[in-house]
């Protein structure tokens, strides 16, 4: 059969973060089986996308796979097993999305967490009590 819907490719993936980023969310909610769900300004909602499949939330865990940094230290070490690995995105134009990676029915659950890049400063001030 022709597989006429194909899992969220990366591209898709960081429209959806640049509007997460645009318009103030703090949280995406991908699940196998529902739409896309946001908090953030303006409440809990569904966004504007089609309902998701097990193959969308795999692609998405692979995306943030392929884009987090793993030191050569934690790369070589033996028990690397037991270290926790951190799954962040970092968008060109600046923010930065953390993945947090669940099995849930029907596949895997993945929750994004959205950081605002830190304003630019000349120095930091150091206030003391």
């Amino acid at each position: 059969m022709l597989d006429l819907v194909r899992p969220m490719d990366a591209e898709t993936l960081c429209r959806l973060l640049r509007y997460g980023f645009a318009t103030a969310l703090h949280r995406i909610h991908l699940r196998p089986g529902c739409r896309p769900f946001a908090e953030g300004m303006g409440g809990p909602r569904e966004l504007g996308y089609r309902q998701l499949s097990r193959d969308d939330t795999d692609a998405v865990a692979g995306h943030f796979l392929a884009a987090s940094r793993v030191s050569e230290k934690a790369r070589t070490a033996e028990l690397d097993a037991a270290r926790e690995l951190f799954l962040f995105l970092e968008l060109p134009e600046g923010g930065l999305a953390e993945a947090t990676l669940q099995p849930c029915p029907g596949g895997l659950a993945v929750t994004l967490d959205l950081y605002e890049p830190l304003p630019a400063a000349d120095r930091a001030l150091l206030v003391e009590p």
